[in-house]
């Protein structure tokens, strides 16, 4: 708990750089002739995961690796690459981050001329919301 000064409009400005989601509150202790107020709100910290192909082109049934990273790492947990399938995500697989966040799928190129769209997921867990990768 800190407490902070209002400016000459009343205003105040707090900056937070949470690293879970949590509750703020904001208490005002009314002087004579004030009123006494409070807000509370709920600060919602996602994970962030990156993704990136090690090549863009890939010959037809060829292989390409797809590695990145979910931060902050929580031991253990599991990343989901998606496809989309008639328009929609599909989980293909899942595997567990490393110590470090760190994830990599094998991934084998299709048909010729073929274009495949592709991202990773992570649920939401230890007071993060659920994260997704740029596609």
């Amino acid at each position: 708990m800190r407490t902070e000064t209002t400016d000459a409009k009343g205003g105040i400005a707090v900056t937070l750089k949470p690293t879970r989601a949590v509750v703020v509150k904001l208490v005002f202790d009314a002087k004579s002739g004030y009123q006494a107020s409070s807000a509370t709100t709920t600060t919602i910290v996602h994970s962030v995961v990156t993704a990136a192909l090690s090549k863009t082109t890939v010959k037809h049934h060829r292989y390409v690796r797809l590695t990145g990273t979910v931060q902050p790492p929580t031991s253990g947990e599991l990343v989901y690459l998606q496809d989309v399938v008639k328009g929609t995500w599909v989980t293909m697989r899942s595997k567990p981050i490393d110590a470090t966040g760190g994830y990599t799928f094998k991934l084998r190129a299709g048909t010729k001329g073929s274009t495949k769209s592709f991202r990773v997921t992570v649920v939401a867990a230890d007071g993060l919301a659920a994260g997704i990768s740029p596609v």
